[in-house]
């Protein structure tokens, strides 16, 4: 009778040890899966940024602050880039203001083309296309600070890939 007892007690032992080792397991697959989803999400984003830095810029050329119409002209340039929007942001020292132009005709308040119309829509690639942004009208009271844009792609929003923090009137230019 001592003995059936033993090999009982043996025997659940063993059962106990094998079932924490299949839920060391499965806890183990649990976690790796949702590791490996968060891993392959950020590679993702990242991938869509990856290379485009350089390829969606600020024209310098045709970016400054009119003084009298109290506009801000600025021209995006546009290389061999697939790009969903970009982000443009002004600042002032008081205040900032982002909107968004797409790849698609749509209007923004206080922006217009270099034309006058007010269907607004990002350049084609390797192209350029140059913005009034009404400052006045945004509610702007001061020379702007800096401009900057960030490209969309793939519903990723990457890093600002330009910027000019030192804004010259256009008076200059027309001269």
């Amino acid at each position: 009778m001592d003995m059936k007892y033993k090999s009982k007690k043996g025997l659940s032992l063993v059962i106990s040890t094998l079932l924490i080792i299949l839920l060391v397991l499965l806890a183990t697959a649990i976690v790796w899966r949702v590791v490996t989803k968060m891993i392959n999400s950020q590679i993702d984003e990242s991938e869509a940024c990856f290379g485009i830095f350089d390829k969606v810029k600020l024209n310098l050329e045709y970016t400054c602050y009119n003084s009298t119409s109290k506009e801000l002209q600025f021209s995006i340039d546009l290389g061999d880039v697939e790009v969903d929007s970009v982000l443009v942001s002004v600042f002032t020292k008081e205040k900032s203001k982002s909107f968004e132009i797409t790849t698609e005709e749509t209007q923004i308040e206080n922006l217009k083309n270099y034309d006058g119309s007010n269907n607004i829509k990002l350049p084609e690639k390797n192209a350029g296309l140059t913005y009034f942004y009404d400052l006045n009208g945004a509610g702007f009271s001061e020379w702007p600070k800096n401009i900057e844009i960030a490209p969309i792609v793939n519903k990723n929003q990457c890093g600002v890939s330009d910027s000019l923090n030192k804004i010259d009137d256009c008076v200059i230019f027309n001269n």
